[in-house]
């Protein structure tokens, strides 16, 4: 497949990330971090005052602790995937466009680029 190259579909990156800054406004809405660790409180001590009672609230609290964590970090590593999805779209547009705009002018602005050298020329010029 000489000269095939490969393609990237810009517009699929472009969807991804659409898809992502979804989910981010829907976890936003109702699982972020801070809201379930503020939704799942109760009261200390309403479980009574024995031992085992403090006992299972203090498993309960570590866990609500790194229940926010986990949802913190989740939130981190979907909107990093977002940002990078939207950051290589974009950088493959710009590319696209830089590359059809040096193929259709020359440095000055004013006519057809010239020709690209041939296969021979380019191995000619990376020789030893």
């Amino acid at each position: 497949m000489a000269g095939s190259g490969y393609r990237v579909q810009v517009e699929n990156l472009q969807d991804f990330a659409k898809k992502v800054r979804g989910l981010l406004s829907e976890f936003d809405a109702g699982a972020n971090g801070e809201r379930a660790h503020a939704d799942s409180a109760f009261a200390a001590g309403s479980l009574g005052p024995f031992a085992e009672a403090r006992q299972l609230s203090d498993a309960y609290g570590n866990m609500r602790e790194g229940l926010r964590d986990m949802l913190d970090l989740l939130y981190q590593a979907v909107d990093g995937a977002q940002k990078n999805a939207d950051a290589t779209a974009r950088n493959y547009d710009e590319q696209e466009h830089g590359t059809a705009a040096d193929l259709r002018y020359d440095s000055t602005g004013s006519g057809p680029a010239a020709a690209p050298p041939s296969a021979a020329a380019v191995e000619k010029s990376t020789k030893w």
